[in-house]
């Protein structure tokens, strides 16, 4: 009987894979479907890197302002700060603005890549023309469920992924500490 429910528990979860995978290879391109956990709590030293659990930071294909194509692989080797945010959210432009300071100050350091949820691209590209949003903007269509892979719960959400592909740390809501962690990984390097 154990078996059975198993198997049944299995076939299950195959399904919601493959038409979970199906839903979003119509919007966006991934390299891979693994949904990644959302409690982040603090980050962890390079030098207890062993220690930790590795998430490997999902790849995707999503198109930029000038309707390219910008795949989170082309930065492999690269300190990443992946943002997602919303041009209806304030507490990102405010965000924004601190992004754009450290961005332009520390270029070469990191790469930003932007990624926009829940509007409409003709907003979306007017307005990060408007306030001169930093780094790569990329935009995410509503049907794509990236934001679901990547367990964005609340907005702005950022992660750090370093030079391997992975995941090291990750904040949900205003606030600009991240940029902190991220200096102590390169610093640490």
């Amino acid at each position: 009987m154990k078996f059975s429910m198993t198997k049944k528990y299995c076939l299950s979860i195959l399904l919601l894979s493959a038409s979970l995978f199906c839903a979003c290879n119509r919007y966006v391109r991934y390299d891979s479907v693994d949904l990644i956990p959302v409690r982040w709590t603090k980050s962890i030293p390079m030098n207890d890197m062993e220690k930790q659990t590795i998430y490997p930071a999902p790849g995707f294909t999503l198109r930029d302002i000038k309707n390219q194509e910008v795949s989170l692989s082309d930065f492999r080797g690269k300190w990443v700060i992946l943002y997602f945010w919303g041009i209806w959210s304030d507490w990102c432009l405010k965000e924004m603005e601190i992004l754009k300071n450290s961005y332009f100050k520390d270029s070469g350091k990191y790469t930003l890549i932007c990624i926009d949820c829940h509007d409409t691209r003709e907003r979306w590209a007017s307005t990060v023309e408007k306030i001169n949003a930093p780094g790569i903007q990329l935009y995410c269509p509503e049907k794509a469920k990236l934001t679901k892979i990547y367990g964005v719960e609340a907005y702005p959400s950022k992660y750090i992924i370093d030079p391997f592909g992975n995941i090291v740390y990750g904040a949900t809501g205003y606030g600009y500490d991240y940029l902190d962690v991220l200096n102590d990984y390169i610093e640490e390097k």
